[in-house]
């Protein structure tokens, strides 16, 4: 499901992936783990920043664990920040994993939906792209925008989107341009 994902928004190369409260089961950290890895394949100075709430302590553990082996994992707190204090208030952390240079990390590599149904129910399938992400957007620097919607939207709200469209430079919704950066809504 990854790659039909990165097949739609136009391949990876993302130099940032964003999300937010993502870690909430054991059994989602894999796909998430899977996910980031190949949004983050082919760019050299790429990121991802997560904002994590500790509502699992073996699910944030093993997060922690799984990025280790594909990612360097630097972790920040938001204590002494102005104006977050609700932050700190959630014990939020904040995660940045950037690729490790001394590993070679391919998306090919992955298990495929069908490989990992003849393993068995114990891992978990990515059914609707979204594993354990429940807020996740990327940024490609210099990406066109993508020809095919990137989500399922009722007709009203593909009207609003084409209106929209024609206010602002042809994007798509979710989708918003910052100087030279796209912004993209994934799920």
């Amino acid at each position: 499901m990854c790659r039909q994902m990165l097949a739609s928004i136009g391949g990876g190369s993302f130099d940032l992936v964003v999300g937010s409260d993502i870690v909430f089961a054991t059994r989602l950290v894999q796909p998430l783990i899977l996910t980031i890895l190949a949004l983050l394949q082919g760019s050299s100075n790429a990121a991802c920043w997560l904002c994590v709430q500790r509502r699992d302590p073996d699910a944030h553990a093993l997060l922690l664990v799984e990025a280790a082996k594909h990612f360097n994992v630097n972790e920040l707190s938001f204590a002494g920040c102005d104006g977050l204090e609700a932050a700190c208030e959630l014990e939020c952390i904040l995660l940045c994993f950037t690729l490790s240079n001394d590993r070679e990390r391919l998306v090919d590599n992955m298990p495929t939906q069908s490989e990992r149904e003849r393993r068995g129910a114990d891992e978990p399938i990515q059914n609707d792209g979204t594993g354990s992400v429940a807020s996740v957007a990327s940024v490609k620097r210099g990406s066109p925008v993508s020809k095919q919607p990137l989500r399922k939207t009722s007709d009203a709200r593909k009207r609003r989107r084409h209106s929209t469209q024609k206010r602002s430079n042809n994007l798509y919704s979710g989708q918003r341009r910052v100087g030279q950066w796209t912004f993209y809504s994934l799920w």
